[in-house]
């Protein structure tokens, strides 16, 4: 009855509203549902289906008569259903990430040692000393010793991360179904193009610090 009496006014002569919003659409059934939404854009009136189980046919009715609002959901395959109905879109995720390290140690020692022993004589040997004569005796030794020891250490650290290019819902269906009980996503098809909001309705909102009364132009 009230989905005849919206259609009613709607065909008055002057639009008796500028949204029209429908909660529970689902129970209303799909033909229900069409025949809304055509009237409504008939009048020019924005449409808003609140929908608890999109499924069977309303799966195909909603949003083709103007902004739907997707609210949290209990059951996977509604969220899977709705996250299919908000879209997908393309983004870049990093898929792998890398990291490498690398380190050398070198350690290395040598000793060296050298004698060596100079004996030397100025004496003739088998001639006959004479008086005043004089023998001359010389005698060195020397040692030398030496050690050389090399020691070095290399640490090298890399990481590398590669990104790829996946088509992903814009809500995934874990999320709607954890969404606050009074917030929702807004899906608005118009002829600017597709927009898609999260939006809150929690009254409360309004008592918050630096909330403004009035929203503004843009």
């Amino acid at each position: 009855m009230l989905a005849h009496l919206a259609q009613a006014a709607m065909h008055r002569g002057r639009r008796f509203a500028d949204v029209f919003v429908v909660a529970g659409a689902d129970r209303l059934g799909a033909a229900t549902l069409e025949m809304l939404s055509d009237n409504a854009r008939a009048a020019g009136i924005r449409l808003i289906l609140m929908i608890d189980q999109p499924q069977g046919d309303i799966e195909r009715t909603v949003g083709t008569g103007g902004a739907v609002c997707v609210m949290k959901l209990f059951n996977h395959r509604d969220a899977e259903v709705a996250a299919a109905f908000i879209g997908r879109e393309h983004r870049f995720v990093v898929s792998q990430v890398t990291r490498e390290v690398g380190r050398a140690f070198t350690d290395g020692g040598g000793d060296t040692f050298t004698g060596a022993t100079d004996r030397a004589s100025n004496a003739l040997p088998g001639a006959v000393r004479e008086r005043g004569a004089t023998t001359g005796l010389a005698e060195s030794r020397g040692h030398t010793w030496s050690g050389v020891r090399s020691w070095s250490s290399t640490q090298q650290v890399s990481s590398a991360s590669v990104s790829s290019r996946v088509y992903e819902f814009l809500a995934d269906p874990r999320q709607l179904m954890s969404l606050p009980e009074t917030s929702f996503v807004l899906v608005d098809n118009t002829a600017r193009g597709r927009r898609v909001e999260l939006a809150d309705g929690n009254p409360g909102i309004c008592l918050l610090d630096r909330v403004a009364l009035r929203g503004g132009d843009g």
